[in-house]
């Protein structure tokens, strides 16, 4: 299972910090400030994730922060950014959210919650009851029940008014009724449907997710080489799987293999390196996971470019 190294997640935030950009952590920040995270950081960001990524190349590189793979996963503007250093000796997920007019996953109208925003113990939060307005979003959304009512638990003991107040400035109309509803104790289950919009721009997004896969297809030279990069980059990349390629039926072996991982954020590594189409993202000449980590960045930066 990947887990985020937390002393590089601290470092991509002092990261941003030192690049210019404007954030605040959405959930946790004592804790991340103190290093006992080792789940992915959440923030909310000044401007568009690719952006973000632009602006920061070379304050990522001073830091020994590699971006080797990015993951836009919503209509609003999200998107996941996985991160490791030359070394390869751990990674960490950043999670930048950015949707100025609420019509991703979250519903969170983004400039409101950084506008919101607060001191923390390291960096800028989101106020303490955005916080739980977009922790009950979150929990909700993965059907996380059990964690559902604790988050509900919490945001009840703030002054109604003052919740309220933040839901009119974060969420549209029909997503704060819901919430409040639930405020008052009906079933976690009920939560207004999205738009049928909504589903329209998401299957454009998976389209174009086809197209521009953002996952990375490597060919080295052995079985064992593959085998040590995928435990190097299994620890902070969610899908990792090897294969050997074929001598013939090259095409179809693509086909039940490669696309489902590289349309996610994931890497594939097959071996030996064949000349066949269709061809891999990067071929390697040794076991070196730096030169694999270099590739994967500069496929994001055409990515994003």
């Amino acid at each position: 299972m990947a887990t985020s190294d937390p002393r590089m997640g601290q470092r991509v935030l002092d990261a941003l910090i030192d690049a210019g950009i404007g954030f605040a952590v959405l959930h946790g920040e004592p804790d991340i400030a103190a290093g006992g995270s080792a789940s992915d950081v959440d923030i909310v960001i000044d401007r568009s994730p690719d952006a973000v990524i632009r602006a920061s190349f070379s304050t990522f590189a001073e830091a020994d922060l590699l971006p080797v793979m990015y993951w836009p996963y919503d209509i609003g503007g999200a998107a996941s950014v996985f991160f490791t250093g030359t070394s390869v000796a751990g990674g960490a997920q950043v999670d930048m959210l950015f949707d100025p007019k609420g019509i991703g996953k979250e519903a969170l109208r983004t400039t409101a919650l950084l506008d919101a925003a607060v001191a923390g113990t390291r960096w800028r939060r989101v106020d303490p009851i955005d916080e739980l307005i977009y922790l009950a979003r979150k929990r909700h959304r993965k059907g996380q029940a059990e964690k559902l009512h604790t988050v509900l638990a919490e945001l009840v003991q703030h002054p109604r008014p003052q919740v309220r107040a933040r839901l009119d400035a974060l969420v549209p109309s029909r997503v704060a009724e819901a919430l409040e509803v639930q405020l008052d104790g009906a079933d976690v289950g009920v939560w207004p449907p999205k738009p049928t919009w909504y589903w329209v721009r998401s299957v454009g997004r998976l389209g174009g997710r086809v197209l521009h896969p953002i996952g990375m297809w490597a060919s080295v030279p052995s079985e064992t080489v593959a085998t040590e990069l995928a435990a190097r980059f299994s620890g902070f990349i969610p899908y990792v799987e090897t294969s050997q390629a074929p001598e013939t039926g090259h095409l179809a072996w693509w086909v039940r293999n490669v696309p489902m991982v590289r349309w996610r954020p994931g890497l594939f590594l097959s071996w030996p390196q064949r000349p066949a189409r269709p061809r891999a993202d990067a071929v390697l000449a040794d076991v070196l996971a730096s030169e694999l980590a270099s590739a994967m960045v500069e496929r994001v930066r055409r990515l994003i470019s």
